[in-house]
């Protein structure tokens, strides 16, 4: 073989090989799962304030890095429109965006080591999302959606969870 076969030959091994890490780390970003659980930590006449604790399992074998978590709780609303249901959601209050990374090893899980914090105002909530406020007040719970959203920082490639919550009459939440 010439220069010129081996030249080619070692540039298709090359493009096999990133097709085939690409297409593994593909897949990979569909197994990595994120748990919160969310608890108030604080409420007064000024506000509320949760604490959302972060897990991300890694259940494959192969080490991924992913951006730090955005957390927001958002209430979500049914409507009929033209006879049609329709959903609409409003963010209630979001975490601060970190510009970070967290390595996950392979098969293992990661706990955040401090939870989010979101911070409410009564005010606010009162003005932007009246409709939660009303729900509460007239059957002494509300039901919330914790929104966790993270990224496979190499791909780009998004990772959301959702996970329903209901904050009752004493002030407890319930998955």
């Amino acid at each position: 073989m010439n220069s010129k076969h081996w030249l080619l030959a070692g540039t298709g091994l090359v493009v096999l090989g990133v097709i085939s890490k690409v297409s593994g780390l593909l897949s990979l970003s569909k197994e990595i799962e994120i748990e919160t659980d969310a608890k108030i930590h604080k409420v007064d006449l000024l506000g509320f304030e949760l604490r959302v604790y972060v897990k991300i399992k890694n259940p494959t074998s192969a080490q991924v890095k992913i951006s730090f978590p955005f957390v927001k709780i958002i209430y979500q609303q049914e409507s009929i429109v033209n006879g049609a249901k329709q959903k609409t959601e409003n963010t209630l209050v979001s975490s601060q965006v970190k510009n970070d990374t967290i390595l996950i090893e392979a098969n293992k899980e990661t706990s955040l080591s401090s939870p989010i914090i979101l911070k409410g105002s009564w005010l606010a909530l009162g003005m932007n999302v009246p409709a939660a406020v009303k729900e509460y007040r007239t059957n002494g719970r509300v039901n919330l959606i914790v929104r966790t959203r993270s990224e496979v920082t190499d791909l780009k490639k998004e990772i959301t969870q959702d996970k329903p919550i209901t904050i009752g009459n004493s002030g407890e939440e319930k998955a």
